[in-house]
C-alpha cells in the first residue's frame, strides 16, 4: 500500500471514529512525493533547466523558477526506449535548447515521435505546441 493510500486510510478512520482532532504532522506522517532527478542540460550559456519525475509527471525548472509539469510519463515507452526517451536540440532555431520527449513508436521502432518542448524566455518555462511535434528525429 502506497503512502498516499495509507494516509487516506488513517483520515477515514478518525472521520468514521467519532475524533475530531487530527494529528500533529511530523516527520513520520508527512508525506514526500517521490521524486526522481532525470537530467540537467543548458538551454543557453545563461540558463540551466533541471528535469526530474514526480510520480508519473515530468516537471521541469528554470534557473530559480519553481518547477513546472510538462508532461506524463508513458512508463512503457520510457522502460524500453530509456536511452532516447529524453532529447535536447535547438529543434526551433532560435539559440535556446528545447526537451523533445519521446511519445509513440513505429511497429518496426524506426519511426519515432517525439513531443517538442520549446523554452519561452518570457514566461522561463517550456510549452509544447503541438505543430511543432516531429517525427524521425
Amino acid at each position: 500500500m502506497g503512502a498516499r493510500n495509507k494516509w487516506m486510510l488513517v483520515m477515514f478512520s478518525l472521520v468514521f471514529s467519532g475524533c475530531s482532532v487530527l494529528p500533529q504532522a511530523n516527520a513520520d506522517n508527512t508525506v514526500q512525493p517521490s521524486v526522481s532527478h532525470i537530467m540537467s542540460f543548458n538551454v543557453n550559456h545563461e540558463i540551466q533547466a533541471e528535469v526530474t519525475l514526480e510520480e508519473t509527471r515530468i516537471m521541469v525548472q528554470t534557473n530559480s523558477f519553481q518547477p513546472v509539469q510538462v508532461s506524463s510519463v508513458n512508463l512503457p515507452l520510457l522502460r524500453k526506449w530509456n536511452r532516447i526517451y529524453f532529447k535536447i536540440s535547438d529543434y526551433d532555431w532560435d539559440g535556446m535548447n528545447d526537451l523533445a520527449i519521446l511519445q509513440s513508436v513505429g511497429r518496426v521502432g524506426t519511426q519515432r515521435c517525439y513531443a517538442i518542448h520549446r523554452y519561452n524566455p518570457v514566461t522561463g518555462m517550456f510549452r509544447q505546441k503541438k505543430s511543432f511535434d516531429r517525427c524521425g528525429i
